[in-house]
């Protein structure tokens, strides 16, 4: 078995133990009276952390280099910040175009811990997810991709980023989201700058989402019938909020690209090692010279004139491979229940 479809089918294993797991949860008595926070925390630590753990422990694979726990230098994590932040426009472009089409579960969830103290919304909300989704995603699959052209891995990587959410509002914006997580790791050669990113996009929700309930607390008039048309808006005001994001994503997401491309030039072997070599790979090949003892025999013996530089082909390693193809029908599956049972 490659690394490649050793990857995809831990990647498989995690869908299947998330969505069992919900399944399980959802009839253990008394799991709805915890604390909301407290179940998020416990699921992504079951659901994540503990398979990465397992998995480097059965397959032996070397930590560090596995879950590219490499420092990638203050600018790079300065960087990293501005383009979460200035990603945010895009994000929200995404998730209003997918209004349209399915529900936004995120605005209720928010609506029954928006209570919370602020320092627990960002630890749960925002760190957590940072950590547990990072390390088996930008870790342990990405890794299994290191042999691949650069499209097909961040693709791949951004594709069941997106599964995993188990949600298709979420999925649109997560998968997106996961491409760009992808490429930055592996132009950096480091899971640090997407951990920050998460939690950047992550942290900016939960902060907007306090400043605006802090709002309603003080002025509940005033923002009492926003936040019902938030939740209940018709189809005409989402195509309305989709125009002013799409607006917003065309003047802002630029200068995420800016830095984006700083970003780029700072780590410029990277890119040639990890994305470059990858997409076209050099190699060396000895050439066949004719033995001086025995001139009618090839010696296969390579000498100081007998290695020539070739471009070999991008790499034919099968990505789409069964856990992939497994995984996107039963998340097709999973959905369709979802919506028949609600």
């Amino acid at each position: 078995m490659n690394t490649t479809h050793r990857s995809n089918l831990f990647a498989a294993i995690i869908l299947f133990a998330f969505m069992i797991g919900s399944i399980i949860l959802s009839f253990i008595p008394g799991i709805k009276q915890l604390p909301i926070l407290f179940i998020q925390v416990m699921i992504e630590i079951i659901f994540l952390v503990l398979p990465t753990i397992i998995y480097l422990i059965v397959t032996k694979s070397p930590v560090k280099k596995t879950l590219r726990l490499n420092w990638p230098g203050l600018p790079t994590v300065i960087l990293s910040f501005l383009v979460g932040i200035f990603i945010l426009p895009l994000v929200m472009f995404i998730s209003s175009l997918a209004n349209l089409f399915v529900t936004n579960d995120v605005p209720f969830v928010m609506e029954k811990i928006i209570s919370s103290p602020t320092l627990a919304l960002l630890a749960v909300i925002a760190l957590t997810p940072a950590i547990c989704e990072e390390l088996p995603l930008r870790g342990v699959l990405l890794s299994g991709y290191d042999q691949i052209d650069i499209k097909r891995a961040i693709l791949i990587n951004g594709l069941f980023f997106g599964i995993i959410h188990l949600n298709l509002h979420q999925f649109s914006y997560a998968f997106v989201l996961g491409v760009i997580f992808a490429y930055i790791v592996r132009l950096t050669n480091s899971i640090f700058p997407s951990m920050i990113m998460h939690f950047t996009i992550n942290g900016s929700t939960v902060l907007f989402q306090k400043l605006l309930f802090k709002m309603m607390e003080l002025y509940p008039d005033l923002y009492a019938d926003a936040a019902t048309t938030a939740l209940e808006a018709s189809f005409t005001e989402k195509l309305q909020a989709v125009g002013v994001t799409f607006a917003l994503a065309l003047l802002i997401t630029p200068v995420a690209g800016l830095f984006l491309y700083f970003m780029h030039d700072i780590h410029q072997e990277n890119y040639k090692k990890y994305i470059l070599l990858q997409d076209n790979t050099i190699i060396q090949e000895p050439i066949i010279t004719q033995n001086k003892d025995f001139p009618e025999t090839e010696s296969l013996v390579p000498t100081e004139q007998t290695a020539v530089t070739t471009e070999a082909e991008p790499s034919r390693i099968k990505v789409l491979n069964w856990p992939v193809w497994l995984s996107i029908i039963a998340f097709v599956i999973f959905m369709v229940a979802t919506a028949l049972f609600e």
